[in-house]
């Protein structure tokens, strides 16, 4: 049951994933890095923030768990939060700040 909860709260991560590693974030941080670095938006505030609450609860869950049982090849998580207002518009906003 736990690995099943496991995998389903990573396959929402994978789902969120909007960015992991690249840019500015990967180049301060460089290959050798003991962290890895994941972009995720969703809808915080708005009319659907309900959703996107919930959906960053269970990945930042996710990534403490991760973290806690030694993190991915040995590197920490570390995920970077950002809120598109479930707006289309601030969504490519935010999306392109994440890339870059």
């Amino acid at each position: 049951m736990k690995n099943k909860k496991i995998l389903m709260l990573m396959l929402a991560l994978v789902l969120m994933l909007t960015a992991c590693g690249g840019g500015k974030e990967a180049a301060t941080t460089g290959e050798d890095s003991d962290e890895i670095v994941i972009g995720v938006m969703g809808p915080l505030t708005g009319n659907v923030a309900i959703y996107g609450i919930a959906s960053t609860n269970g990945t930042k869950q996710a990534i403490d768990e991760i973290n806690a049982a030694g993190g991915i090849l040995g590197k920490q998580v570390r995920l970077v939060i950002e809120d598109e207002k479930g707006d289309t518009q601030e969504a490519v906003n935010v999306y392109n700040k994440i890339a870059e």
